[in-house]
């Protein structure tokens, strides 16, 4: 009787835990699906274009050289009008043509692929032109010149990327093509920056190294004082020292 009794308890609680191991599979069949279609869905944009690999989709590309080109048109206006030096005006310009040309190149590939591309500049660049917009005269010069240091030396970097790593063809061949300009642009930025004392990048690390060899020379001074013994002092360095009379 008793036998019988344990096995009836032992078959209940064998009943019992069935559907609960069950559930538990099957939330975990189902969690294991969600995370894997969210992976899928994150490695890819809207465009269908891969995520992950470290480059720029071509939506991406397009709408960030887009932007950065509107944002060098403008900029380059407000230098042609309100800027005192002579070859910030002419840097001006040369943004205001080269940056114009390039935008209308990039427009009209984007639409021969149906692409869409922005119509606004975006926040982050509307910022900049409000700050520029409102600097002073006496700083105008150097604080468009920094700006236009930092655009470049950022606008090298997204068009060689793109045009070692892009996947399309066309674009990839239009970036490889407006590069070297791009190149050429980012070194007359730092050459009238350095013209109208912009702060850069390279200036910065100049300042740094300067201040790192006075320290270095410093404190290689002060080493080479210890140990010498003032005249009449004995003993040795370490230990306390005797004057004689």
């Amino acid at each position: 009787m008793i036998r019988t009794t344990r096995y009836a308890v032992a078959f209940a609680i064998l009943s019992l835990g069935l559907p609960v191991l069950a559930t538990a599979q099957s939330s975990t069949a189902t969690g294991s699906m969600d995370s894997s279609t969210h992976k899928s869905a994150a490695s890819s944009d809207k465009n269908g274009h891969a995520k992950g690999s470290g480059a720029k989709s071509e939506a991406e590309f397009v709408n960030e050289a887009v932007q950065g080109g509107m944002a060098e048109v403008e900029l380059g206006r407000l230098a042609v009008n309100r800027a005192k030096s002579e070859d910030v005006r002419q840097f001006g310009q040369r943004m205001i043509d080269d940056h114009s040309k390039a935008g209308e190149e990039l427009k009209e590939l984007a639409s021969s692929k149906g692409w869409t591309v922005p119509t606004d500049m975006g926040s982050k660049h509307r910022a900049t032109i409000t700050k520029l917009t409102n600097a002073s005269d006496a700083n105008l010069d150097r604080e468009y010149m920094h700006e236009m240091v930092m655009d470049h030396d950022h606008d090298v970097k997204l068009f060689q990327h793109y045009a070692s790593s892009g996947n399309d063809a066309e674009l990839k061949a239009w970036a490889q093509k407006t590069l070297p300009t791009l190149q050429e642009h980012q070194q007359m930025a730092k050459t009238t920056a350095g013209k109208v004392g912009a702060k850069t990048a390279d200036s910065r690390d100049m300042t740094k190294t300067s201040r790192k060899v006075g320290a270095e020379s410093s404190t290689s001074t002060q080493g080479s004082n210890t140990g010498r013994k003032m005249p009449g002092q004995t003993g040795t360095d370490s230990g306390a020292s005797t004057t004689t009379p």
